[in-house]
């Protein structure tokens, strides 16, 4: 049996020549750097034949192995990541700064990417570290929504008395200490916190008020009776002496409760007086 072969025709206007490649090791990338030189940074630009010019701008060809050290915007273009830079606070934290690196000579293309390398793993802590702040900030949310709810539910919750509550301002006392509702700042039931705990501050000094009127009115209703029965005992039971102080409101009261008082306990005139020891002197 033959074989059959089969021709097809060839289009050449399908078929492209291939262009040779570079290995991934010699591709390059041609990438703008921007950077900052000082004043003596542009001294020294100039005394090396350079602009002198406080914001430089150079091209520099970028291997592939380092393409993580370049930012490509929605235009386009290609940069070296030097801004924003990173930079780490004495206290770990990491900060960004929204300017280009700073120089007093003019940097090496080694410096350059020296520069974009330390941006690129602090970009990465940086990052990592709004993470952090933003749980901990969504977990303090929760926190404060939950003990807002819970005061806004109990009537019988009360604010922090000091400082006093203010309809825009008050401090709860939770598990975590103090935790500070301002309602300018607030969002959703911790908005309201405030607001509720200063009506309620001064529904409490209201009460206490009228309690503090109704029990001095006892005070001195009782005074009172006491200064009756005094008068009546006195008119009946007194020395003359004693009537006549008593009439003109000199007598005092306390020599009318002694003579009420030995009055009482006649019956047991004969009983030895209890006397309290005198305090003991504590010695080093």
């Amino acid at each position: 049996m033959d074989t059959a072969i089969v021709s097809v025709p060839r289009r050449p206007e399908l078929v492209s020549e291939p262009s040779p490649l570079k290995a991934d090791g010699a591709r390059t990338l041609t990438v703008e750097a921007l950077y900052t030189l000082s004043e003596n940074g542009r001294k020294a630009s100039l005394l090396n034949g350079g602009n002198g010019r406080a914001v430089q701008q150079l091209t520099v060809d970028v291997p592939a192995n380092r393409l993580h050290l370049v930012t490509v915007d929605a235009e386009g273009l290609a940069r070296l990541n030097l801004r924003p830079r990173y930079d780490v606070k004495p206290d770990g934290h990491v900060v960004q700064i929204d300017a280009a690196p700073i120089y007093d000579q003019p940097p090496t293309i080694d410096e350059l990417f020296m520069a974009a390398a330390k941006n690129h793993e602090l970009e990465r802590a940086y990052f990592a570290q709004r993470s952090t702040r933003a749980r901990r900030r969504d977990a303090q949310h929760d926190v404060r929504a939950q003990v807002a709810q819970t005061f806004l539910t109990d009537r019988d919750q009360r604010a922090l008395l000091h400082p006093p509550p203010s309809p825009r301002r008050c401090y709860m006392a939770t598990a975590q200490g103090r935790l500070l509702f301002d309602a300018d700042r607030d969002e959703g039931a911790a908005r309201d916190v405030p607001a509720e705990a200063h009506r309620r501050f001064r529904a409490d000094e209201r009460a206490r008020s009228e309690r503090n009127t109704q029990e001095r009115a006892r005070r001195l209703a009782l005074h009172e009776e006491k200064k009756r029965f005094i008068a009546e005992w006195i008119a009946t039971k007194g020395t003359p002496e004693q009537q006549a102080r008593q009439a003109g409101g000199m007598l005092p009261m306390a020599e009318a409760i002694e003579g009420i008082g030995d009055e009482a306990f006649a019956p047991f005139r004969d009983w030895p007086l209890y006397e309290t020891a005198p305090p003991r002197c504590r010695h080093a």
